[in-house]
């Protein structure tokens, strides 16, 4: 199935012992690609959230929780109410890493999904909503050395996604996550997902993946 000459944009650091059921954890930074990863983990059967925005699949239950007082016990309560309607499900945040240790022990059975974009590219579409590119360059270069931290020092169920790859060769990417997610893959998803996964495309106009999974039999929130 896969050619050893073409880079594989999905790399396992550690298996994961328990495909199906867990916590997914999209891990990033923002404008670093990990909207379209949470896609594929909708896709992949992945329950992201009760209350999902297609524009960057990010759970409205999720949103801003590190800015509140009694951010643990909320972050908590979110993932028990997404836990009691299945045994897989996850969420996603760009910025989670600069929060992960004050909620890494509130997750269960996590499995972490770390998306590494070329720093120049982050830093330059960050660039366009504001900031100075050299601090933003070292704000890249940050997140990205505690992502890569965070992977090597954990002995949690870790992939290392490529997001420069995944664009590439989004069939290969969608199968070998769902695999580590799930344990399987659905053929007629990966087949079709490079018809709405390219380069440059635009969330939610050009790339819609809740409408997406939704003609696979997938419900949306």
């Amino acid at each position: 199935m896969y050619h050893l000459d073409v880079p594989d944009p999905v790399l396992i650091l550690r298996e994961n012992s328990h495909p199906g059921c867990g916590c997914v954890v999209v891990l990033g930074q923002p404008r670093g690609g990990t909207s379209v990863v949470a896609g594929f983990c909708h896709l992949i059967g992945v329950r992201m959230g009760r209350e999902i925005d297609p524009n960057n699949m990010e759970a409205k239950e999720f949103l801003g929780l590190s800015t509140f007082d009694n951010f643990h016990h909320r972050f908590e309560s979110a993932l028990a109410a997404l836990k009691s309607d299945t045994k897989l499900f996850g969420f996603k945040d760009p910025t989670a890493i600069d929060y992960w240790p004050q909620i890494s022990d509130l997750v269960p059975d996590p499995i972490l999904i770390v998306v590494l974009r070329d720093a120049a590219a982050i830093a330059g579409r960050q660039q366009h909503d504001g900031g100075e590119l050299s601090n933003l360059l070292a704000n890249v270069a940050s997140r990205q050395y505690a992502l890569l931290r965070l992977g090597l020092e954990s002995d949690l169920p870790t992939a290392i996604v490529s997001y420069e790859r995944l664009i590439q060769n989004p069939s290969l990417a969608f199968e070998k996550l769902s695999q580590f997610v799930s344990g399987n893959v659905s053929v007629q998803i990966a087949d079709k997902i490079h018809e709405t996964v390219k380069p440059h495309a635009d969330m939610p106009n050009e790339i819609n993946f809740l409408k997406f999974g939704a003609r696979f039999g997938l419900t949306s929130p």
